[in-house]
């Protein structure tokens, strides 16, 4: 898994501001050609246009179907009145060819200047709001390659993958193992938990406060059907890993980061969703930590594992 999310030999997910490709469809869209690169880890992303659009290139296995799915996720929360970047339509479409890849255009969101002030409780109040948009819109056919949520022998899969490619010893994919069964044991099954659309990557860089009570949202690649506290889960591991030293700071504070999530949402947690929170919570972890993503969530993984089962 790692080997392929970094650096798969064929299609590598790395493209150059300046590629031709890039160039080429700013020509055939009539976008003047003044690239800027806005950065991103897995889709290229850049400012087009004078300023005025982002040009956003996708990974090379992204399926015009897929793109077309997430296209119309964004268009239906914007709908509902959630501040989304929505592609555009130039000519005929909104999707486009840009060599090997589909892309697309949308204009350039302006944020406001005190982006990443953002609370912990004001991160799941967002994240709640764009729940209670997601959970109208019918399930999705279709998922990212490198989904989001994935079973716990898909975890072993990947962890065996690694040590066959040289990416992880004997004694780390031990760990893992010995992680992974104590997770397998207590894993809340996904039938008995409420399915929506759900975001996948819910931090603070994606879930931006533009106001006082409002919040802009990023980065839908990863969108699909899965149990909404998948994401809840994903928001605390990337809290607890922002101290992993100490996380039951972090910890201390779900009860008041769960009223704040139930308020966005106008939705309170069912009781096996907060059976599960610490548990899929721990998945996350150890998913981040075997893909070398995070270097806190290997401290955090264990932590929760032994809190879950004390």
């Amino acid at each position: 898994m790692r080997r392929w999310v970094q650096r798969h030999p064929s299609t590598p997910f790395h493209q150059s501001a300046d590629d031709p490709a890039i160039l080429e469809l700013c020509g055939r869209l009539g976008l003047r050609s003044d690239v800027q690169d806005l950065g991103g880890e897995d889709n290229l992303t850049v400012l087009v246009d004078a300023g005025r659009h982002v040009l956003r290139t996708y990974k090379p296995f992204v399926s015009r179907r897929r793109l077309a799915e997430i296209q119309r996720v964004r268009h239906t929360v914007a709908a509902a009145g959630v501040r989304v970047p929505v592609p555009i339509r130039i000519g005929e479409s909104s999707l486009f060819r840009c060599g090997p890849r589909w892309a697309e255009v949308e204009p350039f969101l302006t944020l406001p200047s005190t982006t990443g002030q953002l609370t912990a409780e004001a991160l799941f109040r967002g994240l709640g709001r764009l729940h209670r948009a997601l959970a109208q819109i019918p399930a999705m056919a279709t998922h990212d390659l490198r989904r989001s949520f994935v079973s716990c022998a898909t975890l072993l899969q990947w962890v065996s993958a690694n040590v066959a490619d040289g990416l992880i010893n004997d004694a780390r994919a031990n760990e893992f193992r010995r992680q992974i069964r104590r997770l397998e044991s207590r894993r809340v099954d996904p039938s008995d938990l409420p399915v929506q659309i759900i975001h996948t990557d819910p931090h603070a860089g994606n879930i931006v406060a533009t106001d006082a009570d409002d919040f802009a949202y990023l980065d839908f690649c990863g969108v699909e059907s899965a149990p909404r506290i998948h994401d809840v889960a994903i928001a605390f591991a990337y809290l607890l890993s922002s101290a992993p030293h100490n996380p039951v700071l972090i910890a201390d504070k779900l009860p008041a980061l769960l009223d704040a999530y139930a308020d966005g949402a106008q939705s309170i947690l069912g009781r096996r969703e907060h059976d599960a929170l610490p548990i899929y919570a721990a998945a996350v972890a150890i998913y981040y930590d075997i893909c070398d993503w995070d270097p806190g969530m290997s401290t955090i993984s264990a932590w929760l594992l032994n809190f879950i089962n004390a």
